[in-house]
């Protein structure tokens, strides 16, 4: 498995919060869930008006993790925990799983 983690990060636009600081965290996470991650990428641009192709739902930063590392849209799942996160998932044709459900255990390995 390869693991990406694509978030939306208008405070960084804003002036709210570093670009170090939101990778730092999402290591952090991935520190904590104890799982190798491929790459970290995110929109750092404001939420409104919307001005650009990478901020979710727009399926910008998908496209370029598909074509950069190859991916085959079948094999990919995406887990999420909000309407943008399905609606980028939906947009690129592949699987989404809301967070809750997914690391409730519920979700069959087979499925995946």
């Amino acid at each position: 498995y390869q693991l990406f983690f694509v978030s939306n990060q208008a405070g960084v636009a804003l002036g709210q919060v570093q670009d170090e600081s939101v990778r730092a965290a999402m290591l952090r996470t991935a520190e904590l869930l104890a799982v190798p991650i491929t790459e970290i990428t995110f929109c750092s641009h404001q939420s409104t008006p919307p001005s650009c192709f990478c901020r979710k739902p727009m399926p910008g930063l998908g496209i370029y993790l598909i074509e950069k590392y190859k991916l085959d849209r079948q094999q990919l799942v995406m887990v999420g925990d909000r309407q943008p996160d399905q609606e980028f998932a939906e947009g690129l044709g592949i699987r989404y799983y809301d967070e809750a459900e997914f690391f409730s255990g519920n979700v069959a390995a087979g499925s995946l």
